[in-house]
């Protein structure tokens, strides 16, 4: 769960799109090591901290969600959201952590 009172960070990503039409579908999928398959949060350098990303409050699931960008007039934008979250049941230790993950564009 998210943590209390935490503000979630907001994430936005655009794309440019050159000699496309509204017709083409384009989508983002995740690419990250997780912390566990029953807690898909992205692993982080402090073990006892995960991040989830969330599309439209839904969850992405790193290797499985597909999201749809929309494209109009050669631009496609979307917008996550980003929070912490306790990836091992025990009081995190502060201080400073890393995080990463790609993303893979799939075009039809």
């Amino acid at each position: 769960m998210k943590p209390e009172q935490y503000v979630d960070e907001n994430v936005k990503i655009t794309l440019k799109c050159s000699n496309v039409n509204e017709a083409v579908q384009v989508k983002l999928k995740l690419s990250a090591k997780i912390v566990g398959a029953d807690l898909p949060a992205i692993q982080t350098s402090n073990p006892d901290v995960g991040i989830v990303l969330e599309h439209e409050n839904n969850k992405v699931v790193p290797q499985r969600t597909e999201i749809t960008v929309p494209v109009n007039n050669q631009y496609g934008e979307i917008e996550l959201q980003a929070y912490p979250v306790n990836a091992r049941g025990k009081i995190p230790s502060s201080g400073l952590f890393e995080a990463t993950a790609g993303l893979d564009l799939i075009y039809k």
